[in-house]
């Protein structure tokens, strides 16, 4: 039974909540989203709520444990009720947010939220901005763990990983050498497509290259070779900050400006229509990254941009999407081999996009999830009947536990003592030359 969340200014509901959700119209877009009350699908009845068992299929189920196919006489995988029915001991967990980026508010309101939510589950939780009190603070108070809820910036690009490594502090995502991979959609793209997977054609421009070349050239060539409606976004970002359609060469040079009002690049692709999806990947145990149920995104817009994913009301998610089980499960093969691909950790939402003929195309990958009242995780989480905090108190044990992230610098930055330069010298008596072998 498909159920929809609208987003509201609070969560304050259930799965089993049962409430009236606006109508919601305009077609599904090339963007990303967001939640917060349970009511029915436009096209059913009254929902009745059902146990997570139930509602994940077998072939599901498999790809929530293992990715791997589950034979007919299999028992049915592990629900995530029972995945995370073990409460970790109470730690002390340090939450960073805020930071000095365009997505500093929101960033507060996500490390706001998550630190009430791990307080509601035991652990003791300090808040502290990415600031010059930051390392005098880890060197005297040496937490349990770290939970990065920056948005943007040095967050996401591995700057803060790379001085939690330094100060071997256990903390929950993507490890520094490949938050880059992610952060940066020109990189993510390119490991996707040489994968031979699918992902709109693009084109990536420095802001720079419009005053070398000059910009009615570059915008000609842009034209020729992708065609419209295009989407512009920055190439480095989140929150969909900068982003916008042109669905003309005159919409061209203003969503242009939009996008290197946030950043140096711009991330130029073709805009396709069809039905977005939000794919949570998590690994909460030891059998690898599973995938919380599906969200579709349907913005009030053609995208979803910043508006849309923080204004209470303004988007509605369907879970499950109205799409076949079928399509759904190329989403969720797309989901895992991104995580993979990109050398993902612990969580992160996997944004994908299913055309007109059903296939799924990769769009972008975010370390850094939003956990706002109004973001698209809480849908997920509820859906897969967790909380916010159970979900993240099992992933900050098994990070404590398994120390995964307490590495020298030395040994996170792989760095090596140059060897010495060798020098020409002549043979020795036995023909050999020093200092090779």
């Amino acid at each position: 039974m498909p159920l929809v969340w609208a987003s509201t200014p609070r969560m304050t509901a259930t799965p089993a909540d049962t409430s009236a959700c606006r109508a919601s119209g305009g077609a599904p877009g090339h963007g990303s989203t967001h939640p917060n009350r349970w009511a029915p699908h436009p096209s059913s009845g009254a929902p009745t709520a059902k146990p997570v068992a139930d509602q994940i299929t077998e072939r599901t189920a498999g790809s929530l444990a293992n990715h791997a196919p589950i034979p007919g006489s299999a028992p049915r995988a592990p629900t995530y009720d029972q995945t995370v029915s073990t409460e970790d001991h109470p730690r002390h967990v340090m939450v960073l947010a805020g930071g000095l980026t365009h997505e500093r508010e929101i960033s507060l309101r996500s490390g706001s939220r998550l630190a009430d939510a791990l307080r509601s589950v035991g652990h003791e939780v300090t808040v502290l901005e990415p600031n010059a009190e930051l390392l005098p603070w880890l060197i005297q108070h040496q937490p349990d763990a770290a939970v990065i809820a920056l948005h943007g910036g040095e967050g996401e690009s591995g700057d803060i990983q790379s001085v939690l490594e330094l100060m071997g502090i256990p903390y929950l995502g993507t490890s520094s050498r490949h938050c880059p991979l992610a952060f940066d959609k020109t990189i993510a793209k390119s490991i996707i497509h040489q994968a031979g997977l699918r992902t709109p054609p693009w084109i990536t421009l420095a802001h720079s290259t419009f005053g070398d070349l000059g910009a009615k050239p570059v915008l000609a060539a842009v034209s020729e070779r992708l065609g419209f409606p295009l989407m512009i976004k920055p190439s480095m970002g989140g929150s969909a900050l900068g982003a916008s359609v042109a669905a003309t060469p005159y919409d061209l040079p203003s969503a242009l400006v939009g996008a290197f009002s946030y950043g140096e690049s711009a991330l130029i692709e073709r805009f396709i229509r069809g039905t977005e999806l939000a794919v949570t990947v998590v690994q909460l145990d030891d059998t690898g990254p599973q995938v919380l149920p599906l969200v579709e995104i349907r913005p009030p817009g053609d995208i979803l941009d910043y508006e849309s994913h923080y204004t209470a009301g303004s988007t509605v998610y369907y879970s499950p999407p109205t799409i076949t089980e079928d399509v759904s499960q190329s989403a969720v093969d797309l989901s895992l081999a991104t995580f993979r691909l990109l050398s993902l950790r612990d969580i992160a939402r996997i944004d994908i996009l299913i055309d007109s003929s059903g296939s799924a195309h990769f769009l972008e990958a975010t370390t850094s999830p939003g956990l706002t009242e109004t973001s698209i995780l809480n849908v997920a989480v509820a859906r897969a009947g967790l909380s916010i905090g159970s979900m993240y108190s099992r992933l900050i044990g098994l990070a404590d536990r398994k120390g995964a992230h307490r590495t020298r610098a030395t040994e996170s930055v792989h760095w090596r003592k140059p060897a010495p330069a060798v020098r020409n010298r002549k043979p020795d008596r036995r023909g050999r030359q020093h200092g090779r072998r």
